[in-house]
C-alpha cells in the first residue's frame, strides 16, 4: 500500500475562483437582501437573515406566507398577515437503527 505522500501530487485539479458565479435560481422572484438582511416586499420590509446581507434569494408566495430560499435551502417562512416569520431549522438526519438498515 502506498502512503499518501506517495500518491500527494500538490497540483490544484480545481483553480481558485475570486469571483463566484451567481446562483441561478428558477422560478419564484429574485431579490437581493439589504445591507441588514431584509427583503423588500410589495412596500414592506422583513427581516431574513443578517449574515445574507446583500445576497440574493429566491421570494416564494404560497398560502399568505413568504418562503424565502438560498440557494438550495429554504431559510425563512414570513406570514404576510401578521408580519410574524420563523426561520427553517434541518433536523440532524436520524440514525437508522439496525433493524432499518437491514431492510434496505
Amino acid at each position: 500500500m502506498k502512503t499518501p505522500s506517495e500518491v500527494y501530487t500538490g497540483e490544484n485539479l480545481r483553480p481558485y475562483q475570486e469571483q463566484v458565479e451567481e446562483w441561478e435560481y428558477t422560478g419564484g422572484h429574485v431579490r437581493r437582501l439589504n445591507t441588514q438582511g431584509m427583503l423588500n416586499w410589495r412596500g414592506s420590509r422583513y427581516f431574513v437573515c443578517e449574515a445574507l446581507a446583500g445576497e440574493r434569494v429566491r421570494v416564494d408566495e404560497l398560502d399568505e406566507k413568504l418562503v424565502v430560499t438560498y440557494r438550495h435551502q429554504t431559510i425563512r417562512e414570513i406570514e404576510l398577515g401578521t408580519g410574524r416569520s420563523r426561520a427553517v431549522r434541518l433536523r440532524p438526519a436520524r440514525s437508522k437503527t439496525a433493524s432499518e438498515a437491514a431492510q434496505v
